[in-house]
C-alpha cells in the first residue's frame, strides 16, 4: 500500500518541482538573476529557493486541504513526517501541539518530548520577544507570515530558518512551515564575502575596472553611464569621481564608438557571454594608447570593463616585430643563413637561407645536427668542434670559422660561420645561434686578388715603382713594399712625414712640399721629379704622381704612385752620350766624303794636264832639256 503511494505522489513531486521551476524563473523576471558567485554555491542558492516554492506550495495544497485531514490523515502520515520541511501546530502562546520528524530534527529533540512545550524556548534570546510579536501578527491578520529567525539546540549549535505560518480557520491554532536556511545563509555569506573580496579586488587591481548601467539600446559610448571607477582607473584618467560617475564613456572617450568596443560592450550586454577585446590603440587629443579589455555582465545587467594599457608592451611588440622583419629582409637580401642550436634538447633551426646556400629547399632536408656533419669537409668539423667547445667553456668570446661544406650538386661551397653562445644565470651554455654566409665568390675575389697583387709587386719591383697614401688629418704616411725598397727602408716601419721630406734633396724638399700643401688645401695633383737619398746613403732620381681624393668638397687623401728612375735616367744620359758621340762621327765621315769629293775633283784636271805634260816632253827635242824637265 506505502509502495503504491510513493507511487502516486512522485509524479506530483515533479510537477511541483516544474511549477516551482516554472514560478522562479517568473519571478526572476522581475527580480532579476542573483548575483555572481561560485558555481556551487548558485546551485545552492537555486536549489533551496526551488525548495522554498515547492514548500510553499505544499502549504498552500495543505490549507486546502485542511477540511479532508481527518479523513486523509493516514493518507498523508508519511508526507508529513518525512518532509523535507518542518511543518508545526501553534498555539496562540506559541506551545507546539504537533509537529513532524523533520521539525523535531530542527530543533534537536524528539517529538514526543516537544509537544506542550513553546517555541520560543527554543529560539535565541535576542529573538523571543520578536518570534511573540510575529504569533500574534500571525493571529490577528489572518495571513501567511514569515520570519527568520536563529534556532539554539540543546549544546549550543545553532543555526537559521524561515517560519512561515497561517492561523487555522478556528482562529486557535497556526499552521507553521520552518525551513532550514543554514545552507542559504552560508551561500549568501559566502556570497557577501565574495562581494567584500571583489569590491577589493576592484579597488586594488592593478588594472582598470569600470561599471556601466545600459540606457537606450547600447549602440554609443553616450548608452554607458559610469556606475564605478576602481582607483587604478581613476589615476589612469587623472580624474576624481566625481568627475566620471554618471558620465558616459564618450564623455571621457569622445572617439570610443570609432573605436570598435561598443559593439563587444552590446554582445556582452544582449548575450550574457563575456568577451576579450584584443590590444587596439585608441587616439584622442588626450591619448594614444594600446588598450585590451575584458568584459562581463552583471547579474544586475551592468557591464563590467576590466581593461589595461598595454603600450609598452604593443610597442615593444611593434619594434621586435620591425626588428624582425629588417632581420628577415636583410637575411633574404644577403642570402645568408641562420642556425640555431639548442644545446639542452640538442634540436637545431637551420633557416631556409642557410638551406639554398647549400642548394636544397626548405622542405628538402631536415632540421638535423647530422646535415651539417655530412655535408661539412671532416678536417673542417673537426676544427669545428674544437672551436665551439672553447666557446660553450668561456675560453673564447665568439665562433669564427671557414669552412667547405658540399652542394646538393656536388661542389664544394666556401662558407665564413659565425656564432656566440647563450649562458643561463649559472653560466651553464644552453643556445649558440649563428650564421652562416657563402663566401666562394669572395674567395674566388680574393685569390684574383692575391694573384694581382702578387703579378703588381712582380711588375713594381722590375719597374722599380710602388704607391703610397697620406691621411690629411693625421699625415700619417702608408708605402707599398716597393716604395719601401726604393728607400732602402724596412718593409713596415712608418716614418713621420717629417722624416720622410727629409729622404728628397734639400733643393727638391720646398717644391715637393709646396706641391702636397697645394694638393691638401686646393685638390691639385702634381707630376715630379725629385732627387732623393736613401738611408744607406745611395743617390737616386725618383718620379712621384699625386692624385688627391675629394669628397663632398674636401681633400680626405693624397693619393700616387712613386718610381725609382735612377737607372732610366742615366740610360737616358748614356743615350743622349751616344747620340753625341755618333753625331760627331757623323760629321767627321761628312768632312772625310767632302775632302775625298774635293780630292777628286783636283785629280782630274792634275791628270789631264800630267798627260799632256807627258805627250809635249814626248815630242820635244832631247836639245831642249829644260822643257822637257819642266813637262
Amino acid at each position: 500500500m506505502a509502495d503504491k503511494k510513493k507511487s502516486r505522489e512522485v509524479p506530483d513531486l515533479a510537477e511541483q518541482r516544474r511549477k516551482a521551476e516554472a514560478k522562479l524563473a517568473e519571478h526572476r523576471k522581475h527580480t532579476g538573476p542573483l548575483p555572481s558567485m561560485e558555481a556551487d554555491v548558485q546551485r545552492l542558492v537555486h536549489e533551496l529557493e526551488v525548495h522554498q516554492i515547492e514548500l510553499e506550495m505544499q502549504n498552500e495544497e495543505l490549507l486546502l486541504a485542511r477540511a479532508e485531514r481527518e479523513a486523509t490523515l493516514d493518507q498523508y502520515t508519511d508526507l508529513y513526517d518525512f518532509a523535507p520541511t518542518g511543518y508545526f501546530t501553534l498555539a496562540r502562546d506559541g506551545t507546539i501541539r504537533k509537529v513532524n520528524l523533520t521539525g523535531a530534527e530542527l530543533l534537536g529533540v524528539k517529538r514526543s518530548k516537544l509537544l506542550k512545550k513553546r517555541f520560543g524556548l527554543f529560539l535565541a534570546d535576542e529573538f523571543r520577544v520578536a518570534f511573540i510579536d510575529f504569533l500574534e501578527r500571525v493571529f490577528e491578520c489572518n495571513e501567511k507570515e514569515s520570519f527568520q529567525v536563529e534556532l539554539r539546540k540543546e549544546g549550543g549549535e545553532s543555526h537559521w530558518v524561515l517560519i512561515e505560518a497561517i492561523c487555522t480557520d478556528e482562529q486557535q491554532e497556526c499552521s507553521a512551515v520552518i525551513v532550514d536556511l543554514t545552507e542559504r545563509k552560508e551561500a549568501e555569506k559566502a556570497l557577501i564575502n565574495s562581494e567584500e573580496r571583489f569590491r577589493e579586488l576592484v579597488t586594488t587591481i592593478n588594472s582598470g575596472v569600470a561599471i556601466y548601467k545600459v540606457i537606450n539600446d547600447g549602440k554609443f559610448g553616450s548608452d554607458y553611464i559610469i556606475q564605478e571607477f576602481n582607483e587604478f582607473s581613476l589615476k589612469h584618467e587623472e580624474m576624481e569621481e566625481k568627475d566620471v560617475i554618471g558620465k558616459s564613456l564618450k564623455d571621457i572617450r569622445p572617439n570610443i564608438d570609432e573605436y570598435g568596443l561598443i559593439d563587444t560592450f552590446r554582445n556582452v550586454w544582449k548575450t550574457g557571454e563575456s568577451a576579450f577585446f584584443p590590444a587596439k590603440v585608441y587616439v584622442d587629443d588626450k591619448y594614444s594608447n594600446y588598450y585590451e579589455n575584458r568584459v562581463f555582465r552583471l547579474p544586475s545587467g551592468e557591464i563590467v570593463a576590466i581593461y589595461d594599457d598595454v603600450s609598452v608592451q604593443e610597442n615593444a611588440t611593434a619594434q621586435v616585430k620591425a626588428s624582425q622583419e629588417r632581420f628577415d629582409l636583410a637575411m633574404k637580401a644577403s642570402r645568408d643563413g641562420l642556425f640555431d642550436w639548442n644545446l639542452e634538447t640538442n634540436e637545431i633551426y637551420y633557416s631556409p637561407g642557410w638551406k639554398s646556400m647549400l642548394g636544397f629547399e626548405y622542405d628538402e632536408i631536415p632540421n638535423d645536427f647530422s646535415i651539417w656533419e655530412t655535408n661539412t669537409d671532416p678536417e673542417d668539423v673537426k676544427r669545428s668542434w674544437e672551436m665551439q667547445q672553447e666557446l660553450i667553456d668561456k675560453k673564447r668570446d665568439r665562433f669564427e670559422l671557414e669552412f667547405k661544406m658540399k652542394h646538393k650538386d656536388g661542389h664544394w661551397v666556401d662558407i665564413l660561420s659565425r656564432a656566440e653562445a647563450q649562458f643561463d644565470k649559472n653560466g651553464k651554455a644552453i643556445r649558440i645561434i649563428g650564421t652562416h654566409v657563402d663566401i666562394t665568390e669572395r674567395k674566388k675575389t680574393e685569390e684574383a686578388l692575391i694573384e694581382n697583387e702578387r703579378v703588381l709587386r712582380v711588375v713594381g719591383r722590375i719597374a722599380k715603382i710602388g704607391g703610397w697614401e697620406i691621411i690629411p688629418e693625421t699625415t700619417k704616411i702608408v708605402w707599398s713594399e716597393e716604395v719601401y725598397r726604393i728607400h732602402e727602408v724596412p718593409i713596415g716601419e712608418e716614418p713621420p712625414f717629417e722624416k720622410a721630406i727629409d729622404f728628397f734633396h734639400p733643393d727638391d724638399r720646398p717644391v715637393l712640399e709646396k706641391a702636397i700643401e697645394q694638393a691638401f688645401e686646393k685638390g691639385i695633383p702634381y707630376d715630379l721629379e725629385l732627387r732623393l737619398k736613401t738611408r744607406n746613403g745611395k743617390n737616386r732620381i725618383t718620379h712621384t704622381i699625386c692624385d688627391p681624393i675629394v669628397k663632398d668638397g674636401k681633400v680626405v687623401k693624397l693619393m700616387g704612385t712613386f718610381q725609382d728612375i735612377t737607372e732610366r735616367k742615366q740610360m737616358k744620359e748614356e743615350k743622349l752620350q751616344l747620340e753625341a758621340h755618333l753625331r760627331q762621327q757623323q760629321k767627321l765621315e761628312s768632312i772625310g766624303t767632302l775632302a775625298s769629293g774635293v780630292a777628286h775633283e783636283i785629280n782630274n784636271p792634275i791628270m789631264g794636264i800630267m798627260n799632256y805634260a807627258t805627250l809635249i816632253s814626248e815630242r820635244l827635242d832631247p836639245s831642249q832639256s829644260q822643257l822637257r824637265e819642266f813637262a
